[in-house]
């Protein structure tokens, strides 16, 4: 249908613009990402609207996603957490969560053979926390609710509101501390709860390692759960 090839040509057009920009992302692990997951996933064939979009997600969190990957907002539901809990996952970084997420989305997709739904369950991995950036203090954030703030940045990203499923992206990030319905809602909260759970389990090994092994550990550590299966 015509609709469907003037997303297409958008998106082309669109990934044509920021292949410049995309090259010249800082963080070594954002960029690794960026080859490794947008640029060669077979997924995006024929999803280029998707791949812009996860492009300008990353481009973000490259300049402002070394930030703490928690809040302590009153009203947040990350607000309600143990000190010891909160303490520990504000060593992760939003970037590394963001990446942690996404990882994980790809590993439970690919396991289940659910390769078409991975290009709008990237953007949701990669966009669920943008509600913590600081540069949306002010915002919705102030509500309390970083899941209801994320969608303040996606909604201004070139391409998003011409993707099909933006609706159910927007509603699995504002669900992803609840309930959320559906493949792509689900799959996103479990895959933030694994992606916690790793990066626990790497805070309690680098606690418990001296100080002079501690580069190992990070080094070993894996990113997308993979190692431990």
């Amino acid at each position: 249908h015509i609709s469907e090839l003037s997303s297409l040509w958008r998106g082309e057009k669109l990934i044509a613009e920021l292949d410049l920009r995309l090259s010249e992302l800082k963080n070594q692990r954002a960029a690794s990402f960026m080859e490794r997951y947008v640029r060669q996933g077979s997924w995006f064939q024929k999803a280029p609207l998707q791949k812009a979009v996860c492009g300008q997600i990353l481009q973000i969190l490259d300049q402002e996603g070394n930030c703490p990957s928690v809040v302590s907002m009153n009203g947040d539901v990350e607000g309600s957490w143990d000190e010891n809990t909160y303490q520990l996952l504000s060593r992760t970084t939003l970037l590394d969560h963001s990446l942690n997420v996404a990882e994980q989305t790809v590993r439970l997709l690919g396991e289940s053979e659910s390769w078409h739904v991975i290009p709008d369950t990237m953007i949701a991995a990669l966009g669920h926390d943008l509600g913590k950036l600081q540069s949306l203090r002010g915002h919705l954030y102030s509500t309390g609710e970083h899941p209801l703030a994320a969608g303040l940045p996606l909604s201004r990203l070139a391409g998003f509101q011409e993707l099909p499923r933006k609706d159910e992206i927007l509603r699995a990030i504002n669900l992803h501390h609840k309930r959320p319905d559906g493949l792509l809602g689900k799959t996103l909260k479990k895959a933030d709860q694994l992606a916690r759970q790793k990066e626990l389990e790497k805070i309690a090994a680098l606690a418990a390692t001296p100080e002079s092994n501690r580069d190992n550990v990070e080094e070993s550590a894996p990113h997308n759960g993979k190692a431990n299966e």
